[in-house]
């Protein structure tokens, strides 16, 4: 009689099954890993037509699971889920077969073309030029690459213009102050001077301006040239500013930003040519700032700071180089954006003969947007105040060294036409107040206007 030990007997049926698993999970394997199994799914001719390639997906998807070992049928039918706008599915279609095959050269082109429809256009312009690089490849793809990169380029690289046209009322053309005569002290006497009296008046903005954008994954620049004229029925209140500025901005290391702002304006006023500055500006925005309190409301610090030159031709006892520290906090609350911004200026006069010699100040603004109806709402609230180091003249006021706060508010509606026309509607006050009364003015103004871009 022969008796059968349990743990052997157990033992040799775990041997049985697990060799009977192995074969069967490798026999599905190889049959999964070969082609053959996905059937004959290669098209007699390829779709042109949106309903051809809608219909081609059709008859692909039951075939989608039996495939996935093929990276020729991934490719492919990633094509067709690009092609058919399925964006996301066509994203991760492809870097399926990418991962089989990653030198698929179609399933690169389409993958490229993915990245860009998926809002990442700086990597699929960097894997177009990565497959353009490869000697080996087939003509008819590389001539496809190349018609890609020019559209990539197309939208990356941006010329674009602008025309302005607004008509208005400004109650002090000539920056006058309110006064009709000044009291001064000459040669130990009041004497009365005769000011000029503001002008009011109807006017009319015109506007012009070119920018060329260059854009990459980490870079922007920006070159953009204008002219800004104001026409009054007195050509003597005519005034014309024209302005180059450069922009270069870089995406730091952890999501930050710094921007360099390069500037030059020239003004003209009453037919001379009497202001000019170069400017120098740069801004950081650092991404570690960033105040969070729900996924719509959050703050950013932004420090910027500003170095000028201003020259007064004919005037040279004017010149001055300005200096300018003004952080700013960016908001956002749901629909609504704030900026507030407050600092310090350092004017420094370059001639000893300058009236008031250096000028120090400071500076606060606030500026409100807000979307209403089909456009956007906006004001804008400034305050300036600055003092001269030294007396201003000794005619006036003891040589009293001069000070001075200025308040700006304005506030535009801005609604959109179409997608390049826009219609405007502002108003603006200015007041000037000062210890010299000579220095004191206010002014009023209203436009509406409409600007054309294209």
């Amino acid at each position: 009689m022969i008796t059968l030990n349990p743990n052997l007997f157990m033992r040799c049926a775990l041997l049985i099954l697990g060799w009977l698993f192995a074969n069967l999970f490798f026999a599905g394997l190889a049959l999964a890993s070969n082609p053959e199994s996905c059937g004959n799914w290669q098209p007699d001719t390829l779709p042109t037509t949106p309903q051809e390639w809608h219909a081609e997906h059709q008859r692909l998807q039951p075939l989608f699971t039996a495939c996935l070992s093929s990276a020729d049928f991934l490719a492919y039918f990633g094509a067709i889920e690009l092609r058919t706008g399925r964006v996301s599915s066509a994203l991760d279609t492809l870097e399926r077969a990418l991962l089989l095959n990653p030198q698929h050269g179609a399933a690169q082109m389409d993958y490229a073309q993915v990245l860009y429809f998926s809002g990442d256009p700086f990597a699929a312009q960097s894997l177009n030029q990565h497959l353009l690089n490869n000697p080996n490849l087939p003509p008819v793809i590389r001539q496809q690459i190349k018609a890609n990169q020019k559209v990539l380029s197309k939208r990356l690289n941006t010329f674009t213009h602008q025309l302005s046209l607004n008509a208005g009322y400004d109650s002090n053309l000539n920056t006058s102050p309110s006064l009709s005569y000044l009291t001064i002290i000459w040669e130990g006497e009041e004497r009365l001077l005769e000011l000029a009296q503001p002008r009011s008046g109807a006017v009319l903005s015109l506007g012009a301006s070119s920018q060329y954008t260059q854009r990459s994954a980490n870079s922007s620049h920006s070159l953009q040239l204008g002219l800004n004229s104001r026409l009054s029925e007195n050509s003597e209140d005519n005034q014309h500013q024209l302005s180059a500025r450069y922009q270069h901005q870089n995406q730091l290391f952890g999501g930050g930003q710094l921007k360099h702002n390069l500037a030059l304006i020239g003004l003209d006023h009453g037919g001379k040519h009497i202001f000019s500055t170069l400017e120098a500006q740069q801004e950081w925005q650092p991404a570690k700032t960033k105040i969070k309190f729900d996924n719509n409301d959050n703050c950013q610090f932004a420090p910027h700071h500003t170095l000028g030159y201003q020259d007064f031709p004919g005037r040279s006892h004017l010149n001055a180089i300005e200096y300018r520290l003004t952080p700013a906090l960016n908001c956002t609350f749901n629909t609504t954006e704030l900026r507030f911004s407050g600092g310090a200026m350092l004017n420094y006069a370059l001639n000893n003969d300058r009236a008031g010699g250096h000028r120090v100040g400071t500076e606060f603004t606030v500026h409100w947007q807000q979307p209403l109806f089909r456009g956007r709402l906006q004001a804008q609230a400034r305050y300036t105040q600055w003092q001269d180091a030294e007396g201003y003249s000794p005619y006036m006021r003891n040589n009293a060294r001069r000070s001075v706060e200025r308040q700006q508010f304005s506030v535009a509606y801005l609604l959109p036409l179409s997608s390049n026309l826009l219609l405007s509607a502002q108003a603006a006050m200015q007041h000037q107040d000062s210890n010299l009364e000579v220095f004191e003015y206010r002014s009023r103004q209203i436009e509406l206007g409409i600007n054309w871009q294209f």
